[in-house]
Order: C-alpha cells, then sequence, then structure tokens
C-alpha cells in the first residue's frame, strides 16, 4: 500500500472513508421528483435527484464533480435524508454532515455547504412541484431584505443573487434612514455596514433589537471571528459577512432563509386547530 493511502486511511474516521469512497448514492435520474443543482467558487458541482411518495423521501442519490471532500458530503447528505420526511430533510444542515464525517478538513467546510444547498434546491423543486398546478395565496409573499451601505455598489453581487432568487431588496445609506423605512415595511432581513455615516452598525443593531426583537441581521465586518463574536455577543446577529460579499455568502444566506422559511410554514398553526 503507498505511503498516501495509509496516510488517508489512518488520518480519517470510518465514516468520512465510507462516504469518500461508496458509490452506492451515485445516479442520475431522468425525471425526479426533486431536483437541485449548485456549483460552488471552487468549480466543484452538486446535483440531487429526489424521488418523494406520501411526503417520504423513497430515493435520494447524486452526481458530483469535484474533490473528495465534496463526494463525501454529497454522500453523507444522501444518507441522512434517505427515509425522512421532506419536513426533516429540511434539518439537514452543514453542520451535522461536518459531525458525521468527523475528520472532514476545516478548510474544506465549503464542501458540506455546497452539498447541503444542493439538496435544499431539490427539496424546493419538489414543493415547486407540488404545488405548481395550485393558484398562489399570496403572490407577494417574498422575502424583503433592507440593505444598509454608505455605498450602494458592496451589494452588486449579493443583488444579483437575491433577484435570481425572487429576494425583494431596497437599499439607503444611513442608519437613522434605515429605522424610518423599518417602522414602515415589513422585512425578514437587514444587511448593515459595520460604519455608517451617522453611527456604528453595532448601535444599529441594538436600535434594531428595542423596534424589532425578531428582525434577522447580517452585518459586514473587517474584524476577526473571535473580535466579531465579542463585538456583538448578545445582540443575535445572524451571520458576519465581508465588505465586499461575493456569491458563497450570498448563497449561503439563501440557504439559511430557505431553510428557515420552510421550517417556519411547517409549524403555522392550522385555523380551528387549537383547543381549550
Amino acid at each position: 500500500m503507498h505511503q498516501d493511502q495509509t496516510d488517508f486511511f489512518n488520518t480519517h474516521s470510518l465514516h468520512y472513508i465510507e462516504m469518500a469512497l461508496s458509490t452506492d448514492r451515485i445516479e442520475r435520474l431522468a425525471d425526479p421528483d426533486g431536483y437541485g443543482k449548485r456549483t460552488g467558487e471552487c468549480g466543484d458541482t452538486a446535483e440531487f435527484f429526489l424521488i418523494c411518495k406520501d411526503n417520504i423521501l423513497q430515493s435520494v442519490s447524486f452526481d458530483v464533480h469535484g474533490c473528495m471532500n465534496t463526494t463525501a458530503c454529497c454522500n453523507t447528505v444522501a444518507k441522512l435524508a434517505m427515509g425522512k420526511t421532506i419536513e426533516a430533510a429540511w434539518e439537514i444542515s452543514p453542520e451535522k454532515v461536518n459531525r458525521f464525517l468527523e475528520t472532514l478538513p476545516g478548510d474544506h467546510f465549503h464542501c458540506a455547504e455546497l452539498a447541503v444547498g444542493a439538496l435544499y434546491l431539490a427539496l424546493t423543486d419538489i414543493n415547486g412541484n407540488t404545488t405548481k398546478k395550485r393558484p398562489k395565496e399570496n403572490t407577494t409573499d417574498m422575502t424583503q431584505i433592507l440593505l444598509v451601505s454608505p455605498e450602494k455598489n458592496v451589494f452588486k453581487t449579493l443583488g444579483v443573487s437575491f433577484s435570481e432568487n425572487g429576494i425583494a431588496t431596497e437599499w439607503t445609506d444611513t442608519a437613522e434612514k434605515a429605522l424610518s423605512i423599518l417602522s414602515q415595511g415589513k422585512f425578514d432581513l437587514i444587511l448593515l455596514h459595520e460604519q455608517l455615516p451617522d453611527m456604528t452598525g453595532r448601535k444599529l443593531v441594538e436600535k434594531i433589537i428595542t423596534q424589532n426583537a425578531m428582525l434577522n441581521c447580517v452585518v459586514l465586518s473587517t474584524l476577526s471571528k473571535e473580535e466579531f463574536h465579542e463585538a456583538y455577543e448578545g445582540l443575535g446577529v445572524l451571520m458576519q459577512f465581508s465588505l465586499m460579499p461575493g456569491k458563497a455568502e450570498a448563497q449561503r444566506l439563501i440557504d439559511h432563509l430557505a431553510r428557515i422559511r420552510r421550517i417556519s410554514d411547517q409549524v403555522k398553526p392550522l385555523k380551528g386547530d387549537i383547543k381549550q
């Protein structure tokens, strides 16, 4: 056995080795109930093919063009999703994939995000296929995001990705304008720069909490992860983005919002279902 092969088996967990080498779940389907495809900035591509019956995923297969880490992550996603309800499949996250594999390299966590993102698209496709013949109950029910930064062009890449995914955005350049807009309209999330002309991003987050504690915030910041955690601890900030967010950050947020919305839809109480 070659030295590199020996290192591979000595370095990785049994779960990782099985998921990296198994080909049982690699299959392309011509007419799946749900199909999702994502390509990461690294160039790897993951595709998922789902067969669903009575809300249960009867078949979960995938195809992948990429590194062994991406293959391991896709295999893990397929294994975790197989036999689950659609609602349970939405609970699969990159963190769960990482925990299952145990030895996924830290600098390849994006492989787990890529695989899970492709699954989310396939799950969304199932929902689209099952509802496409029904009339829309609310054609204005789309995600609304407020963008706050001195310069609008920092959101250029994000804006394209959001538009492609049916997410509406509105931009403003100061904290006071943002608070005024938030008081007048319904927004699902706010992306804000850490330094605005009239106050710091942290101060704006504090004001937003007093106005609407349920509004999610994403902060564009140059701080390290440790510094960011210390600066915004206790304020419930959803994510930290770079000052010029790219496609990967946009997709990470889109995937998160899709998962949250899907879960929210499943737990809404039915009229007349509350017992006294």
